[in-house]
C-alpha cells in the first residue's frame, strides 16, 4: 500500500462524503423524505461518483475490464450499504441518536471495508484474485 494511494483514497472519500452528506440533508431535511430513503439515494450518487474517482484518480486502473470492477465494486457497496443500514438502523431506533451520526459512526467502518477490498480486489492490476 502505498502512501499517495492513501491519501488519494481519502482525498476522494472526503468529496464523497460531501456529495453523501448534501443529498441526505437535501432530502430528509428539505424534502422531509424518510431517513432509510434518503440514506439510500445518498449512497447510490456518492457511490458512483467514488467508483469513478477511485478507478481513473485513486488506483488508475484502466487495463482491467471495466465490468468485471464495476461488478466488484458492487459486491463493495452492498457491503458498504448493509454496514451503513444497520448502523444507522441500530443508531436511530435503539440509541434513539439523529441519523446524521449513525451515518457518521458508519463512514470510519465502510472507509476501512472499501479502502481493503478496493486495493486488493477491486482495482487490483496485479493479478492477484
Amino acid at each position: 500500500m502505498r502512501f499517495r494511494e492513501i491519501v488519494r483514497f481519502c482525498a476522494v472519500g472526503f468529496v464523497t462524503a460531501l456529495i453523501y452528506f448534501f443529498v441526505i440533508g437535501f432530502l430528509y431535511d428539505v424534502m422531509k423524505w424518510g431517513y432509510l430513503f434518503a440514506v439510500t439515494l445518498a449512497f447510490i450518487f456518492s457511490t458512483a461518483f467514488h467508483f469513478l474517482a477511485n478507478r481513473s484518480y485513486t488506483f488508475n486502473s484502466h487495463s482491467r475490464s471495466i465490468a468485471r470492477q464495476l461488478f466488484r465494486y458492487i459486491v463493495l457497496i452492498v457491503i458498504n450499504y448493509l454496514i451503513t443500514i444497520l448502523i444507522v438502523k441500530y443508531s436511530v431506533e435503539i440509541l434513539d441518536l439523529h441519523p446524521y451520526l449513525g451515518v457518521l459512526m458508519s463512514t470510519f467502518l465502510t472507509v476501512i471495508v472499501g479502502y481493503m477490498l478496493s486495493h486488493f480486489w477491486v482495482f487490483n492490476e496485479r493479478g492477484v484474485d
